[in-house]
């Protein structure tokens, strides 16, 4: 055999054995990016506050229904073990043969504390007087011992005796991208595979439509394309496993984690959810497009409400730029930032009056939902 023979051989070799680690590598680095490492380490609900907080400060085969795509059969056999199925409660009777049906599922939630407390969509779960059942992804059977429903953001809170559940992660909005991919869940395992079109998205039609006030969310997630009704409700999840929030409309509309954060740290300490409660009226400068307005931080206060706990400490044109250390800008809006706090919290908050910096401080009022 000559030279050229023998280095032909040695090449193809070489090439193969690169060609065999690279594989065993890549697929090592796949799993480690798409398994993290909270998904083997349980967490319970005294650990629920400290992921918000971070979240916060940021940080088996199933049904494909519009794609065969590997990364969603990956991300599906990763996220579905913290996703439940909510179904209407039942009588059962014995030695009958019974099966929960199709027609009394009611939504995918998601486990968000390992002693059992689900999170999911108000219309999935609508009544707060009556019990549910929740199925684990190993078809394990739950009744839901309580019920709260915070329905002005459409979101409703289920707990069941479940011990030791996997745990959903959480995603920031502002950590999101524009084209990133997302999986939404539904019935049974299914999952629909799609991309974020917005991570800051609000609709905008009339002039009213920039009016907002400090207690309602005006920010959204908006996916790329127009889903099943059944999948209205379900959690929303990143490639990475982390949940960025709960179908709002088969449209894509996303309702974000921020929006309910500052309300799951409280499961466990009050019998009614309520909300911190600011007061203000005001106009988010960082969206209006107007050419005689140039500052784009912070919001321009139009009035304040007779029962704001800022009456006389804030007035009508202040600019509020920072609350605490969180600028206001598009990234954080007003209503997502004091959604963190709690009711009988004080707030420092950085104004502009008449062209001069004020620091004032205000302490947030209770409000029922």
């Amino acid at each position: 055999m000559d030279s050229n023979a023998k280095n032909f051989i040695s090449v193809v070799i070489i090439v193969a054995i690169l060609s065999f680690i690279g594989g065993v590598a890549g697929e090592l680095w796949v799993n480690s990016f798409l398994l993290p490492s909270p998904y083997l380490s349980f967490k319970n609900y005294n650990d629920l506050s400290a992921r918000i907080d971070e979240l916060i400060k940021g940080r088996e085969s199933v049904k494909i229904s519009n794609v065969e795509d590997a990364a969603a059969e990956k991300i599906s056999q990763i996220a579905r073990l913290a996703i439940v199925s909510i179904y209407r409660q039942k009588k059962f009777f014995p030695n009958s043969g019974q099966s929960l049906m199709d027609a009394e599922f009611l939504g995918a939630g998601a486990v968000i504390t390992n002693d059992g407390w689900v999170a999911t969509a108000s219309d999935a779960a609508y009544a707060e007087k009556s019990a549910f059942f929740i199925v684990s992804a190993d078809h394990q059977i739950f009744e839901t011992t309580e019920v709260k429903i915070y329905k002005k953001i459409g979101v409703t809170f289920l707990r069941a005796r479940m011990n030791n559940s996997p745990v959903v992660e959480f995603v920031s909005r502002k950590n999101l991208i524009e084209g990133q991919k997302a999986f939404v869940f539904g019935q049974a395992g299914a999952v629909f595979a799609t991309n974020i079109k917005d991570n800051d998205f609000s609709e905008k039609k009339i002039a009213n439509d920039f009016i907002h006030t400090s207690e309602d969310f005006y920010q959204f997630v908006l996916l790329n394309d127009r889903l099943p009704d059944d999948f209205v409700g379900g959690p929303v999840v990143t490639a990475q496993g982390k949940m960025l929030g709960i179908l709002k409309t088969a449209a894509g509309e996303v309702t974000p984690i921020s929006h309910f954060a500052g309300l799951m740290k409280t499961l466990d300490l009050a019998e009614e959810l309520t909300r911190p409660y600011l007061g203000v009226i005001f106009y988010d400068l960082s969206e209006i497009l107007n050419p005689l307005i140039s500052e784009k931080q912070g919001v321009k206060i139009k009035s304040i409400k007779a029962d704001s706990p800022a009456l006389s400490i804030l007035l009508p044109d202040d600019i509020i730029l920072n609350v605490e250390a969180d600028k206001l800008n598009a990234e954080k809006n007003l209503p997502e930032i004091i959604a963190e706090y709690q009711p009988g919290s004080s707030i420092k908050l950085l104004l502009l009056r008449k062209g001069e910096e004020k620091q004032v401080e205000v302490k947030l009022a209770k409000k029922a939902q």
